[in-house]
C-alpha cells in the first residue's frame, strides 16, 4: 500500500523542521512579549507597544547594548514630541496635517534603514502615527496618548533587554564569526568527499543530493546586527569580505558535488588524478584557512600579519591540470570518451579552478590596506543621500497618509491599525517590498482571524487577567517558533503575532467584537494600500537594484581612482571612498538573496552577479593597494609615466564601458516589457563595443619599471622601488580580474532566460560562472 502525500510541500516542512535550541528560543520569546504584556497590565498602560517591542527585541533578529537601549529610549522621547508638535499643529491647521504627516513619515523611514536600527524605527514612526491619529479624534488628550504609548515602549524595550541580557547569548560579532567558520568548515567536508567520490568515479544515487550550500539569508542577518551593534566600517568590511567569498565558493562546491555524483567513465579522470588530487588538496588546505581565520576576521585587517604557512600557488596547479589535459587530448584513450564523461570532467575541473581563483590570496592578504597618511576621517552623522532609500521611504509615507486619509475620512478610531501596518509591514528591506506580498497578507489575515475569534470565544467568556496571559503566550508560542525559521517564512509567523497584538491590544485588552472588526479592518486597509502604493507608483525589484548598485560601485571606483594627470584623493576621502564601497557591497549581496525569491522576474542571474561582486571587491581593494603605492615613492621617471598613464587610461576606459553598459540597461520597467527588451538591447551593443587593450599597456609598463628596479633615478631608495614593484603586482593581478568581471557582469544583467524561467531547480553548470 503506498504511503499517503505529506499534508505540507518539501520546503515548508524543512522550514518548520525542528533544530537544535529552537522550542526553548521560542518559550523565551513568548514567555518575553508575555511578561511585556503582564508588566503594561499591572501598570495600567495595556498599550500595544509593550508587548510587541517585547516580542521584537527577544527576537535573535535584535542587538542589544546599552549604547542602544539609550538611542531607543531616545527615539521614544523624540518621536513622542513629534507626535504631540505634529498632532498640535494639524488640530489647529487642518490643511497642514496631510503634506506634515507625510513628510515627518518619510523623512523618519529615510533615516531609519541607514542607521540599521529598526526597533528604533518602530519608537518613532509609530509614535507620531498613533499620537498623531489620536490627536485628531481626540485633541484634548494628546498628551495623555503620548505618555500612554511612551510607557508601553519603554516597557517593552526594557523587558526585551532584560531578556537578552539573562539570556548571555554571544555578542552579533562573535556569533557571525562563527557561522562563517562553520561555512567555511561545510564547503571544505563537502567539496572533499565529492572529490574522493569524483576520483573513483563511484556516483550516488540522484535522489542523494546536498542540500544548497548558500548560507547568505544568515550571513547577513547577523552582519546587520554587527553593524547596528558596533558601527566600525574596518570590521564590517573584514566580513562583507569573508561572506562575499564564502558565497562565492558555495556557488563552486555545489556545483562540483553535483558533478561527482553524474554516471560517467573514468578514462579521464584517470589520466589526470594526480593533478586533480594536488589541486583538491591545496583548495582543502585553503578552506581550512579560511575556517580558521573566520574566528578572527580582524586579521584579514592586519597588513603586517605575516602567512601563518606558505600558501599554494593556484596559478601554478590549474596550470599543471590544463597542461596534464591538453597533453591528453591526442591520446587514443582519450579519443574513445564520449561527450557526457568530457562536459562532467571539464565542469569538475572548471568548479576547482573558479573555488581556486576565490582563494587565490590567503585570508591575511584579502582586506589589509598599509596604514595611509593623512588626519582621520570626520565620522559623518548621516551617509551620502541614497535615492533608493529615499523612494522606498517616501512610498511608505504616501501610503501611511493614504491610510490616515481613510480613518478620517470614516470618523473610525480604531481604524488607526490602516496607519500601523503600512508601517509594520515595510519595516526592514527596501529592495523588493513586493517579494512576499502574499506571505504578508497571510500573516496579516491570520493574525486578524485569530484575534477576531479570540475575542468571540475566549474574552466574551472570562475577565481572568491570569487566564488571558496565559492564552496570550500560547498564541506567541508558535508564532514565535515561525519567526524562528529560516527567512523565507519567518515574516508568516513575525506578522501574525503582531497582527494579533496591534488588534487585541489599545488603551485595554478589546473585547467587544465590533471594535475588533474594526481594527481588523484596518490592518488589511493598511496593507492594501502598502502594496498597492508599492504595485502602481514606481514599482520595483531587487533586479533593477542589482544592476543601479553596481553602476554605483563603478563609480566609486573611478572616484577612487582618478585619471592619471588627477591629483590622488586625499586620506581622508579614499578612506571614505572604501566605506562607501563596502556598504554598496553589503546592499548588493542582500539583494542578490532577495533577486533569488523573485526568480526569473528579477531580470538578473544572483548567482553571477555573486561572482561579479567578488569581482569588484577584490579590484577595489587592489585599486587602494596600488594608490597607497603611489604615496609612498616619488614621481615616476618621463620613460616610465608614460606606459604608466597609457595603462590607467586603459583601465579607467575598461570600467567606464562597464559603467555605460550598466546605465544602458538601467530602467524601471518589469522584465518582459517592451522596454526592457530595448534596454537589454542596448547593454548588449555596449558590451559588444571595442574593449581596450590591457595587455600591450601592462607590458609596456612592466619592462618601464623594471628599467627603473635596476637603475632608480635620483632620490630614489629602495624602499620606493619596492613600492613600485609592488604596484606592478597590484596592476598585473587588477588586469587579470578586470575580463572576468566584465564576463559575470554581462552574465549577470544579461542572463539566460531560458535557464532563469525553467525555475533552476540545480545550479547551473559552473561554465556559466567563469569567463569564457
Amino acid at each position: 500500500m503506498p504511503r499517503p502525500a505529506p499534508l505540507f510541500p518539501a520546503a515548508l516542512r524543512q522550514e518548520l523542521a525542528p533544530t537544535p535550541g529552537r522550542w526553548r528560543q521560542s518559550l523565551l520569546v513568548a514567555a518575553c512579549s508575555s511578561v511585556g504584556l503582564l508588566v503594561a497590565t499591572a501598570l495600567q498602560f495595556a498599550t500595544f507597544p509593550a508587548p510587541l517591542l517585547a516580542f521584537r527585541g527577544a527576537l535573535p533578529t535584535t542587538a542589544h547594548s546599552v549604547a542602544l537601549l539609550l538611542l531607543r529610549l531616545a527615539a521614544i522621547a523624540g518621536g513622542g514630541i513629534a507626535g504631540v508638535w505634529l498632532a498640535g499643529v494639524a488640530v489647529q491647521v487642518p490643511w497642514l496635517l496631510l503634506p506634515a504627516f507625510f513628510l515627518v513619515i518619510t523623512a523618519l523611514m529615510y533615516m531609519v534603514p541607514i542607521r540599521q536600527n529598526p526597533v528604533a524605527g518602530y519608537c518613532l514612526a509609530l509614535m507620531v502615527v498613533v499620537v498623531t491619529y489620536g490627536g485628531i479624534f481626540a485633541p484634548l488628550r494628546i498628551g495623555e496618548t503620548a505618555l500612554t504609548l511612551g510607557v508601553g515602549f519603554a516597557i517593552g524595550i526594557l523587558v526585551s533587554a532584560g531578556f537578552w541580557f539573562l539570556r548571555a547569548l554571544p555578542p552579533p560579532r562573535q556569533r557571525l564569526a562563527v557561522a562563517l567558520a562553520a561555512h567555511f568548515t561545510r564547503l571544505r567536508r563537502v567539496l572533499a568527499a565529492a572529490g574522493a567520490r569524483f576520483r573513483a568515479a563511484e556516483p550516488l544515487p540522484t535522489g542523494a543530493e546536498t542540500p544548497p550550500l548558500s548560507a547568505l539569508a544568515t550571513h547577513l542577518q547577523l552582519l546587520s546586527l554587527v553593524r547596528m551593534q558596533h558601527g566600525d566600517p574596518e570590521l564590517a568590511r573584514a566580513f562583507v569580505s569573508l561572506i562575499t567569498a564564502g558565497e562565492r565558493l558555495a556557488l563552486f562546491v555545489e556545483t562540483a558535488d553535483q558533478l561527482s555524483r553524474l554516471p560517467g567513465g573514468r578514462t579521464m579522470r584517470r589520466l589526470c588524478d594526480r593533478e586533480l588530487g594536488a589541486l583538491l588538496d591545496a583548495v582543502d588546505d585553503a578552506l581550512g584557512a579560511y575556517a580558521l581565520a573566520a574566528h578572527t576576521p580582524t586579521a584579514l585587517l592586519a597588513h603586517d600579519l605575516a602567512p601563518a604557512a606558505p600558501w599554494p600557488d593556484f596559478d601554478a596547479l590549474v596550470a599543471a591540470l590544463l597542461a596534464r589535459e591538453q597533453a591528453s587530448a591526442g591520446t587514443p584513450a582519450v579519443a574513445t570518451v564520449d561527450v557526457a564523461e568530457s562536459a562532467t570532467f571539464h565542469g569538475f575541473a572548471q568548479a576547482l579552478q573558479g573555488a581556486a581563483e576565490v582563494l587565490h590570496a590567503p585570508p591575511e592578504a584579502r582586506e589589509a590596506l598599509p596604514p595611509d597618511g593623512g588626519p582621520p576621517a570626520p565620522r559623518r552623522l548621516l551617509p551620502p543621500f541614497d535615492a533608493y532609500a529615499a523612494q522606498f521611504a517616501a512610498k511608505i509615507g504616501l501610503a501611511c497618509t493614504l491610510s490616515l486619509l481613510i480613518g478620517v475620512v470614516a470618523h473610525q478610531p480604531a481604524l488607526e491599525t490602516a496607519v500601523l501596518n503600512p508601517l509594520i509591514l515595510a519595516q526592514g528591506s527596501y529592495g523588493a517590498t513586493l517579494r512576499q506580498t502574499w506571505l504578508r497578507l497571510g500573516g496579516v489575515l491570520l493574525g486578524g482571524v485569530v484575534a477576531v475569534l479570540t475575542v468571540i470565544a475566549f474574552m466574551a467568556n472570562t475577565n481572568d487577567v491570569a487566564l488571558w496571559l496565559l492564552f496570550f503566550f500560547l498564541l506567541m508560542l508558535p508564532c514565535a517558533y515561525v519567526a524562528l525559521g529560516g527567512v523565507r517564512y519567518a515574516y508568516l509567523g513575525q506578522q501574525s503575532a503582531i497582527t494579533f497584538m496591534i488588534i487585541m491590544v489599545a488603551q485595554r485588552p478589546v473585547t467587544d467584537p465590533h471594535e475588533a472588526l474594526w481594527r481588523f479592518f484596518g490592518t488589511v486597509i493598511g496593507a492594501a494600500t502598502l502594496f498597492g502604493v508599492f504595485a502602481i507608483l514606481a514599482p520595483d525589484y531587487a533586479g533593477r537594484q542589482i544592476v543601479g548598485r553596481f553602476a554605483d560601485l563603478l563609480r566609486l571606483l573611478l572616484d577612487a581612482h582618478p585619471p592619471h594627470a588627477a591629483p590622488a584623493p586625499p586620506a581622508a576621502r579614499a578612506r571614505a571612498l572604501q566605506e562607501q564601497i563596502t556598504a554598496a557591497l553589503a546592499d548588493v549581496l542582500r539583494l542578490i538573496e532577495e533577486a533569488r525569491y523573485e526568480g526569473a522576474a528579477s531580470g538578473v542571474d544572483p548567482d553571477a552577479a555573486a561572482q561579479a561582486a567578488g569581482q569588484v571587491r577584490r579590484i577595489a581593494h587592489r585599486l587602494a593597494l596600488a594608490r597607497r603605492s603611489r604615496r609612498d615613492r616619488p614621481p615616476l621617471p618621463a620613460a616610465a609615466a608614460a606606459p604608466h598613464a597609457v595603462l590607467d587610461a586603459a583601465l579607467r576606459a575598461r570600467l567606464q564601458r562597464l559603467l555605460a553598459m550598466l546605465d544602458a540597461r538601467h530602467h524601471r520597467d518589469r522584465p518582459g516589457s517592451p522596454r526592457h527588451a530595448a534596454a537589454c538591447a542596448a547593454a548588449r551593443a555596449v558590451a559588444g563595443g571595442e574593449r581596450r587593450a590591457l595587455d600591450a599597456p601592462l607590458a609596456a609598463f612592466v619592462a618601464a619599471a623594471d628599467a627603473v628596479r635596476h637603475a632608480p633615478p635620483s632620490g630614489w631608495t629602495r624602499q620606493h622601488v619596492e613600492a613600485l614593484m609592488a604596484e606592478v603586482g597590484h596592476l598585473q593581478r587588477i588586469c587579470a580580474l578586470l575580463p572576468a568581471l566584465e564576463e559575470q557582469l554581462e552574465r549577470t544583467i544579461l542572463p539566460d532566460a531560458a535557464r532563469l524561467a525553467a525555475g533552476r531547480p540545480m545550479r547551473p553548470g559552473v561554465a556559466a560562472l567563469l569567463p569564457s
